[in-house]
């Protein structure tokens, strides 16, 4: 069991809370919510942003938003991240060769592409699935991360030099 918390920690657990501490600092600095308030005011919040339609100039925060804007949303980007970068990963490293990308065409291959995203986009969209295969704990992997979230939506309330001087030594 601890060996899943801590795998869950890692994984998914420690990039959730670094998007999500990003991605509030930003609304904060920004102006678009306020420092201290309780979390049912930041999901209030969230909800005007969105509806609002805020054009953002960061592409992260769009593809946030358009996931839902809250913890769902942060671990959907988070998951779509991962598996790409896995993707990205496997194809460098086990390139296949040019022959076999393209033994069914240029057409087959941006078919082949197009399917791959949108299961890249269905695996995202049901991240706690993904997360939760291989006979590993849902529940672990649902809760670690929600914690991250929480954490790291009052670590952003504060800029990030407050907080370093806070972990130096006296």
């Amino acid at each position: 069991m601890i060996f899943a918390v801590l795998e869950s920690l890692f994984v998914l657990g420690m990039p959730v809370f670094f998007m999500t501490w990003y991605l509030f600092r930003r609304l904060y600095e920004r102006g678009d919510l306020e420092v201290g308030t309780d979390y049912k005011t930041i999901k209030s919040n969230l909800k005007t942003i969105k509806k609002q339609g805020k054009k953002s100039s960061d592409k992260l925060h769009r593809r946030w938003m358009k996931f839902g804007g809250g913890f769902y949303g942060l671990t959907a980007v988070v998951t779509l991240i991962l598996v790409e970068v896995a993707d990205i990963w496997n194809f460098l490293f086990h390139f296949p060769g040019l022959d076999v990308l393209f033994e069914d065409g240029l057409i087959g291959f941006v078919v082949g592409f197009l399917v791959n995203q949108l299961q890249n986009f269905i695996t995202a969209c049901l991240w706690f699935v993904h997360w939760g295969d291989n006979g590993r704990n849902m529940f672990v992997w649902i809760v670690v991360p929600y914690g991250c979230y929480l954490l790291a939506l009052r670590v952003a309330e504060q800029p990030i030099q407050i907080w370093l001087d806070r972990l130096k030594w006296r």
